[in-house]
């Protein structure tokens, strides 16, 4: 896969956004997605250069059809730049051990990280978004992350992840469904295991970001590491679990 151009951009209040590929970025700001009484102060800054340019410059090299001249080889004068992983890298491993055993804390630490991967690249996102907010939110509309596809998109060779929305948000809202029945009728809490699916329809994603990081950023190895904070959760978090199913299973047994 070829790299696309990545853009950073500089609000009026002098935060830095991105990096956005340079398509996205352009029908962004030619679409009004910004706010165009503020869009046209903007700076943009092209990952590998240090100079900021004004709007109509920017448009001028985002243009298929002038871009490349315009976009003259000097122009890179900054071409040690890193590039930052897309979004926040775990390895599957670790990401489905952390959230099954910690029974889906760790799930929503990876949402919150996510949105604010997401909050870091895009000013509408740094708008209305709030990660803490959003990770709640999770628990009755978990479609929200689903915002995921706009950006991954941009990235990767196909539009379509490996699993589809609707059976991610089917699966989520399955589980968070049973979660609930579990605490209002104790007898179920036996059934306690069926909102572990929830990380599992989320592997595909994070198969996805980790490959889009990889081919962005080689040196960037997903988190497969487990502090002694994570096996310390994930001991707590087993012997809460097994505890409950245990008890669960002595109610059923005392009513045969």
């Amino acid at each position: 896969m070829t790299l696309v151009r990545e853009w950073y951009y500089l609000d009026t209040k002098g935060k830095c956004y991105g990096p956005m590929p340079e398509q996205r970025l352009a029908e962004m700001v030619r679409g009004y997605s910004l706010d165009p009484d503020d869009v046209e102060h903007f700076l943009f800054r092209c990952l590998g250069s240090s100079k900021w340019i004004d709007l109509c410059a920017f448009l001028r090299i985002a243009d298929s059809a002038v871009g490349e001249q315009e976009f003259s080889a000097n122009y890179f004068d900054n071409p040690d730049e890193k590039r930052e992983p897309l979004l926040y890298p775990v390895s599957r491993k670790k990401f489905l051990i952390m959230s099954v055993c910690t029974f889906g804390i760790y799930y929503f630490f990876w949402v919150f990280k996510t949105w604010s991967y997401l909050r870091a690249i895009d000013i509408r996102c740094d708008k209305w978004y709030d990660p803490l907010l959003f990770t709640m939110l999770d628990l009755f509309f978990p479609e929200s992350i689903i915002t995921l596809r706009v950006y991954l998109a941009e990235y990767s060779s196909s539009d379509a992840l490996p699993i589809s929305s609707t059976a991610l948000i089917t699966t989520t809202r399955g589980a968070l469904l049973a979660l609930g029945l579990c605490a209002l009728f104790p007898p179920l809490r036996i059934f306690i295991v069926f909102p572990l699916l929830i990380p599992v329809a989320y592997l595909p994603i994070i198969e996805n970001i980790n490959n889009i990081n990889a081919k962005r950023t080689p040196e960037c190895v997903p988190d497969n590491h487990f502090s002694v904070f994570n096996i310390i959760l994930i001991a707590v978090c087993l012997t809460i679990i097994i505890s409950i199913i245990g008890s669960s299973l002595n109610y059923f047994l005392r009513l045969l």
